[in-house]
Formats: structure tokens, sequence, C-alpha cells
């Protein structure tokens, strides 16, 4: 019996020392699967991140380039109106020239019995000229706001679709 005991102790105590080490192995199998895991989790993550820092870079730079484009866009349609505002100046200065040689003709007219019909076709003159000029400074507005509206809806799609697509290629 006495040896049977001690026979039974070393198993106990191999069993003890067996369950330890595979206790250990188990820990490290363990540990080794969460490092893996969490490693390609990472690498996973940062991957989807650069993916999203990209495409956020590249629509950054797109609305940059149609702040940009606007910009231009829009100075040159503050150019057409200045250009716009110095025709009606002329225009009105040439007007009011021409009002002014018609009251000259309507007195020359009166003074020396002249017929008026030389008045009314100064008069009809200016008002065909000033008519003239409105219509010209109608249509190139008209056809401004026009172009500029389409641009800016053109450019809006285009950032839209590219901001878009990169909410899509970062969900990725």
């Amino acid at each position: 019996m006495k040896e049977q005991n001690a026979s039974l102790a070393q198993m106990l105590e191999r069993e003890q020392i067996e369950s330890e080490r595979a206790r250990g192995d188990l820990v490290k199998r363990v540990s080794g699967m969460l490092e893996d895991y969490t490693r390609a989790r990472d690498t996973n993550l940062r991957k989807a991140f650069s993916a999203m820092q990209e495409a956020t870079a590249t629509s950054e730079r797109q609305w940059e380039q149609l702040g940009q484009e606007h910009g231009a866009k829009l100075d040159a349609h503050v150019e057409e109106g200045k250009d716009t505002a110095a025709l009606i100046q002329r225009r009105r200065q040439d007007g009011k020239r021409k009002r002014e040689d018609g009251a000259k003709v309507r007195t020359t007219a009166t003074g020396v019995g002249l017929p008026l019909t030389r008045f009314s076709q100064a008069i009809s003159s200016i008002a065909h000229s000033f008519e003239q000029g409105l219509a010209s400074v109608q249509a190139s507005t008209s056809s401004s706001f026009t172009a500029q509206g389409t641009e800016m809806q053109d450019m809006f799609k285009r950032a839209h679709a590219s901001y878009d697509d990169s909410k899509c290629s970062g969900a990725t």
C-alpha cells in the first residue's frame, strides 16, 4: 500500500507538472492567437483609415480647386460687370450729349424757323441708341448669369460625385 501511495503521489506530482506545462502552453497559444488577431485587426484598420485619409485629401484638393475655379470665374464676371458699368456710363454720357444737342437743335429750329423734324430725329436717335445699349447690357448680363449658373451646377455635381466616390472608397 505504501508503494501504491508513493506511486500515486509520484503520478500526481508528474500530472501537476504536466498540467502546469500544458497550462503554460495553452496560455502561450491563446496569447499568440490574441496577438495575431489584434495585429491583423490593427493592420486592417490602418489600411481602412489610410484609404479614408487619401479620399479626404483628394476631396479637399478638389474642393480647393473648385473654390479657385469659382473665384476665377467670379473675378471674370466682376470684370465683365465693370466693363458693363463703363459701357452704361458711356451710353449715359452719349445720351446726355445727344439730349443737349437736341436742345440746341430745338432752340435753333425755333429761332430760325426750321422744322422740328430734325429735333424729332435727334430724339429718336437718342432713344434708339439707348435702347440698343440697354438691350446689349441685358443680353450680356443674362448670358453671363446663365453661364455662371450652369458652370456652378456642373462644379457642384462634380464635387458631390467626388465626395460620394471618396465616401464609398473609404468605407471598403
